[in-house]
């Protein structure tokens, strides 16, 4: 008797218990990492099988090779699971210098909740359509103003389902994305000047 007066007193001290909201939160990492030139590739290629091996969903992976006229370049977007997170940006840092590393969310509960609401509206809706299409005692032009309604709705539905999906996306996963940047030095050229007794100058330019 005493335990299930227990029991009771511990439901009613935790009413909302149950009914608390589930939030859908979407977070993301934006990083900038700079590495020597020469060891870009073999960083970002590191980078993007870590990634593979984490079961990454890969949005872009792009790599610009070095010309005579600007240094290598690379980004990546990827949306990670997020018990992975910690793991593949540990990962990064032993590649790459982190210059930047910027984080955010954004609470997507009511457009998941909304979305939600929608598809269970819409796939009721459609199922009520359908069994109308059987009525054999139903006048042939109420049946194509039914059929049409039908293709309507299941127009709506696939929309909104695109959209919940898109929103699961966003907030199962963590968005992150990476910018490579080459590491530059001191430039020091060697000018002749016209305008000093003294043939030659060096003149070094820091980087932009």
């Amino acid at each position: 008797m005493y335990k299930r007066q227990t029991e009771s007193l511990t439901e009613v001290s935790e009413p909302n218990a149950s009914a608390a909201v589930k939030r859908y939160i979407a977070l993301r990492h934006a990083l900038t990492v700079e590495t020597e030139a020469e060891k870009m590739q073999a960083a970002f290629d590191a980078t993007v099988a870590h990634c593979e091996q984490l079961k990454c969903q890969i949005l872009t992976a792009n790599y610009n090779r070095e010309t005579p006229y600007s240094p290598p370049s690379a980004s990546l977007s990827a949306r990670v699971p997020p018990r992975s997170v910690e793991i593949f940006l540990t990962g990064l840092a032993k590649n790459a210098q982190v210059l930047q590393h910027h984080r955010d969310s954004e609470d997507k509960t009511d457009a998941v909740i909304d979305a939600e609401a929608r598809i269970n509206n819409l796939t009721e809706f459609r199922d009520s359509l359908r069994v109308m299409l059987t009525d054999k005692s139903a006048k042939f032009k109420d049946l194509i103003e039914v059929q049409r309604e039908l293709v309507n709705t299941q127009s709506q539905l696939d929309t909104i389902q695109g959209v919940r999906k898109v929103l699961a996306q966003e907030t199962e996963l963590v968005a992150v994305t990476i910018d490579f940047t080459a590491k530059q030095g001191i430039t020091c050229l060697l000018y002749t000047s016209p305008f000093h007794c003294s043939p030659l100058w060096w003149v070094c330019l820091m980087p932009c």
